[in-house]
């Protein structure tokens, strides 16, 4: 390994270490010479010499301080290089929640625009980089570039090989190499990943000091969930953990789903579920956002259908706490924003949960709300990058 000289008496720096501390501050993953004796695992004099080199060949500068976290703030580091733009989704069955992140993992100029699941992938992929590239151009036309992807899917994402297996609200897109397809489409590397563990690894970022173990639930037009375990969303053996949209729960309802069996949570609880149970029942909800509104205004028959699906989903959830004991189940998706459905789901839970399992169970709702999928997507795309130095 070579070394390099660094200015007057300063010992020599391996230039292993220089290059590796260069990306990392140009990747927004650490932002002080602190963060850089904690990532690298050096010395604090180590780290400073690192950050000498840098600055004296203009390839990082000192830019304010970092915000205080109970200690004495650090000088800030940032690299010259222009920031990554990291360009974010998240698919719903009929739209798109777009973002964009700059490396140091905010997520900013979200919108959302329509798309079809129900065609070709490519060309529903397509309309996706084409929204992509028109929110860039409005957000930074002086280099309106996208350096790299990130996707969550409504579908169990396979994390050995990223590809989506018989995803039930996605048909024709069963074995589809998205990373592949998207990457061709958009001419940048690019991450897949499904979008309740998205949500799971966005959430956790913002319980880091309240939960180590807990249960994540994104419930919207589908059902999916997440166990995190050390702020980790837990994968499984083959990358598909977490899919609880097949649990059985209508033992004597006998609606079929897509997977070929009848009563599963995602055919009875979600929000695609309860659009159909209310229109049986002649109110019409000509999207989720309608359907929350006619939920928050208390129209009796959506909020029977709420509670009804609150307490399936609570069902579905009681033997995983009995058998996982997380500290507490977090509540994220649009349905999350109905009361009638988490009361429901928590009485439900309650009920049926063992006592030492549920005696100190926390039941909440997510911080990150909407944007979940879309904050983990900025983590796991600073990560891959942060492990492929």
């Amino acid at each position: 390994m070579a070394l390099v000289d660094t200015p007057s008496a300063e010992p020599a720096v391996n230039q292993d270490l220089i290059d590796q501390a260069l990306k990392l501050i140009t990747a927004g993953t650490v932002a002080s010479r602190a963060d850089l004796r904690r990532e690298l695992a050096v010395s604090a004099s180590t780290a400073s010499n690192i950050a000498r080199v840098l600055i004296s060949r203009g390839e990082v500068v000192e830019d304010g301080m970092t915000a205080s976290t109970g200690g004495r703030p650090a000088v800030a580091l940032r690299a010259t290089k222009r920031p990554e733009i990291i360009a974010l989704a998240e698919v719903g069955t009929s739209h798109v929640r777009l973002g964009l992140s700059r490396n140091h993992g905010e997520v900013t100029d979200t919108s959302e625009t329509p798309v079809n699941l129900s065609g070709d992938p490519r060309d529903a992929l397509t309309a996706i980089v084409e929204a992509w590239q028109a929110s860039v151009n409005k957000a930074a036309p002086d280099h309106p570039v996208i350096d790299r992807c990130a996707i969550a899917l409504p579908g169990p994402v396979r994390t050995s090989d990223q590809r989506v297996i018989t995803p039930a609200r996605m048909p024709g897109w069963h074995g589809t190499d998205v990373v592949s397809l998207l990457s061709d489409i958009a001419g940048v590397p690019t991450i897949v990943d499904n979008d309740a563990r998205a949500g799971a690894r966005g959430e956790a970022a913002q319980r880091i000091h309240e939960f180590s173990q807990f249960i994540y639930v994104k419930a919207g037009s589908g059902i999916g969930a997440s166990f995190v375990v050390s702020g980790t969303p837990f994968e499984g053996a083959f990358g598909l953990a977490g899919d609880i949209a097949h649990t059985p729960v209508g033992a004597v309802e006998d609606v079929p789903c897509a997977c070929g069996k009848v009563g599963c949570l995602e055919v009875l609880a979600s929000g695609a579920a309860i659009r159909r149970i209310v229109r049986e029942e002649g109110v019409e909800a000509s999207s989720m956002l309608d359907l929350i509104e006619k939920a928050q205004e208390a129209t009796p028959v959506v909020t029977s259908a709420m509670r009804h699906a609150g307490t399936l989903l609570g069902l579905a959830l009681a033997p995983l706490v009995n058998f996982l004991n997380p500290e507490a189940v977090v509540l994220g998706g649009s349905l999350s924003s109905v009361g009638s459905f988490k009361a429901s789901a928590r009485a439900a839970l309650y009920d049926q949960c063992l006592p030492m399992s549920s005696e100190s169970l926390a039941i909440e709702t997510s911080k990150t709300g909407r944007d979940a999928a879309l904050h983990g997507l900025a983590i796991l795309s600073r990560t891959y990058q942060a492990t492929s130095v």
